[in-house]
């Protein structure tokens, strides 16, 4: 097997893990490339593509930059968690190696997630397109400013939102910023997209949940007001007036690996402490 290695070196002992983790592929015969880079999550290259399976080490936004970067190749992630919250990667670091060997082994399942695929559209310039696991954000570029974006779905107008930004998330992603915003926890092998208002202006709004097949498109009605949409809290662009961003459902899936079956209420249970009195 075939094992890609993406690795976050700003982790605390990721060089460690990195060292056991070369020492494991040489007495299981696994092949491991561990793809080069400096902080954060590096640029893919043709031999990550090839791989069997991807290993992210870091913390969540590892994983996600992972899934941007294997795109639609279809290679599943394993996640291993080096960080604080962990709540998408499968492991910690300390269990990376069982868990690899059980996948050596043929134990265990792959989970698909959905992911949204958009293009921002602005006169005179080259499209820009995207792809996210969690969401895509638009929201003020001007700390004290508010944002104003108008919402489409198949040309029909959904509202008009005076807000600090919109949320479009996948179920994936509704535990992530959606969930601080005050968006639905939506189970993960659903498909749907969500909007979420950040912070917005009238009483009366509330997120909303659309199908699969649904093709959002945002429009921004203020003459020069400063925008940016971020992708999975990594990448940004500038919108402005003139732009038009599409959202919809992506091709394909993110596949992630599970060992040991479906864990989405437990880690709920865990991370966000449901049903815990103090």
């Amino acid at each position: 097997m075939k094992i890609g290695v993406i690795a976050n070196y700003t982790k605390a002992g990721v060089r460690h893990t990195l060292d056991s983790l070369l020492k494991w592929a040489s007495a299981r015969g696994a092949d491991l490339f561990v793809l080069p880079g400096g902080q954060g999550v590096p640029a893919a290259t043709d031999e990550l593509l090839t791989a069997d399976l991807v290993v992210t080490l870091g913390g969540d936004g590892t994983l996600l930059g992972a899934a941007r970067l294997i795109g639609s190749s279809g290679i599943p992630i394993l996640g291993a968690n080096l960080g604080k919250f962990g709540f998408l990667t499968e492991t910690s670091a300390g269990e990376l190696e069982g868990k690899l060997d059980k996948v050596l082994d043929g134990d265990y399942t792959v989970t698909e997630r959905m992911n949204l695929a958009g293009r921002v559209e602005s006169p005179g310039e080259e499209a820009i397109e995207f792809t996210a696991l969690n969401d895509a954000v638009v929201h003020r570029a001007a700390a004290t400013r508010i944002g104003h974006f108008e919402t489409y779905v198949g040309g029909e107008r959904i509202n008009a939102y005076t807000a600090d930004g919109l949320i479009l998330s996948t179920p994936t992603g509704s535990t992530a910023y959606n969930l601080s915003a005050g968006g639905p926890l939506v189970s993960p092998n659903m498909k749907a997209i969500l909007i979420t208002p950040i912070c917005p202006h009238t009483l009366g709004i509330r997120p909303l949940l659309l199908p699969e097949d649904a093709e959002v498109q945002l429009k921004f009605p203020e003459a020069n007001e400063e925008l940016r949409l971020t992708v999975d809290g990594q990448e940004g662009f500038a919108v402005h007036s003139e732009s038009v961003v599409h959202v919809g459902a992506a091709s394909f899936t993110t596949r992630l690996i599970r060992i040991g079956g479906p864990r989405f209420y437990e880690v709920l249970r865990k991370k966000l402490y449901w049903g815990r009195r103090e």
